[in-house]
């Protein structure tokens, strides 16, 4: 799927006229007045331009001015193709009330073939935060035959470019990490992830290792879950960024993913069944540390990143794990399975283990839908971190 684009562009007043149409910020004070934030005097040359007052079309409206409410205020110009501005809240300004307009108006956009110039950020950190929400905003994701693949262009008034080109390569990396998630499991299985994790290593010239079969003779975790559905059967995949050298070592950091192509429950099985529903998904971790792994080639940390993809279906078959089934980890571990649907623990454990014992990480981070029950804590806003490491949780 074709994702929204990013360009940096100057604040002139030519650059920012060139597109279908404008973006511009604003507030509502405390004493319930209005005031236009963000590169105003880029704004202020729009007014004059367009012999408009936003302040006065805002006013109109009496908005509540919150972070991502959008107005649609029609301009015209013989001298342009813009024939709209969208007056976007701004709430506290704050950088995550950026990304919340930004992401409101990518979603206004999506599937469409429209040019914006944004001025609503004008610090790094909101610059950065507003182009990849406008991306992500704008995302969509089908197999539907007749569906478009038109996408929004966003120009963001900004001086460093390189400051808008990250944020590009970090949006796509997300919204391509989502595109595998989405994929349906009658197409996505472990070697269906493997496939595209080399595709994505030889796209960035990255390191890659994929085991399956014999090669899987110690993970017993792993084996045990994805065994339940032998063809094609579990891949442990290994995936590595190494920067250039500059004869100093760099810190290894190493990501655990799971993988769970689609989780039954297996003989424990899921109940109600629509709990199934959404458990292609449970793959996600595995797409993030995949896709983190795949930005790096062109953002060029000095950092060493490897990537280990647990990947197994766990379904109910004849050669499915029972509770009360022990299997032994990698290095030797043995547990015994109370329940078949707690599997995500099982891939991950033999994952950080091969990763203690062959890798040497500095620091070593596991990503995975590991259980709902997070969600009765932190609702379905946040994510659970787990560390005994304060510094590092804060």
């Amino acid at each position: 799927m074709p994702y929204a684009q990013l360009n940096s562009i100057e604040s002139s007043l030519e650059d920012i006229v060139s597109a279908d149409a404008i973006a511009v910020g604003f507030i509502k004070s405390e004493d319930s007045t209005y005031e236009l934030v963000g590169n105003i005097s880029a704004v202020s040359t729009i007014e004059k331009f367009f012999d408009i007052d936003l302040i006065d079309e805002i006013s109109f409206f009496q908005p509540g001015g919150k972070a991502g409410e959008i107005l649609e205020i029609p301009i015209s110009q013989k001298a342009t193709k813009a024939d709209r501005v969208f007056v976007i809240g701004l709430g506290d300004q704050s950088t995550q009330s950026h990304r919340l307009a930004a992401a409101n108006l990518g979603r206004k956009l999506r599937g469409k073939k429209i040019d914006v110039s944004t001025l609503l950020a004008t610090d790094s950190a909101d610059i950065r935060a507003h182009a990849i929400s406008a991306v992500l905003g704008a995302y969509t994701w089908t197999l539907k035959s007749d569906s478009t693949s038109d996408q929004p262009t966003f120009n963001i008034v900004c001086k460093n470019e390189k400051i808008i080109n990250s944020a590009e390569i970090i949006a796509h990396s997300v919204c391509r990490a989502r595109d595998l998630v989405h994929t349906p499991s009658n197409i996505k299985n472990p070697l269906w992830m493997a496939n595209q994790a080399q595709k994505i290593a030889k796209e960035g010239k990255l390191s890659i290792k994929v085991l399956a079969g014999k090669e899987l003779a110690q993970f017993g975790g792993l084996r045990a879950v994805g065994n339940s559905s032998p063809k094609p059967g579990p891949r442990f995949i290994q995936i590595t960024y190494t920067p250039k050298s500059t004869g100093k070592r760099v810190p290894h950091v190493v990501l655990v993913g799971k993988g769970i192509t689609f989780d039954t429950g297996g003989v424990s099985l899921k109940r109600p069944y629509d709990l199934m529903m959404a458990m292609k998904s449970d793959m996600a971790g595995a797409s993030a540390v995949l896709n983190v792994v795949g930005a790096l080639p062109e953002l060029k940390p000095r950092v060493k990143v490897t990537a280990l993809l647990m990947c197994a279906e766990n379904a109910l078959s004849g050669t499915s794990q029972r509770p009360s089934d022990v299997i032994t980890h990698y290095g030797g571990t043995t547990v015994e399975v109370l329940d078949t649907d707690a599997e995500g623990r099982l891939v991950l454990a033999d994952g950080l283990a091969y990763a203690d014992a062959k890798l040497n990480p500095d620091y070593l981070v596991d990503i995975a839908t590991l259980t709902g029950s997070a969600t009765l804590g932190l609702g379905r806003q946040y994510g659970a971190m787990y560390t005994r490491d304060r510094a590092l949780a804060s």
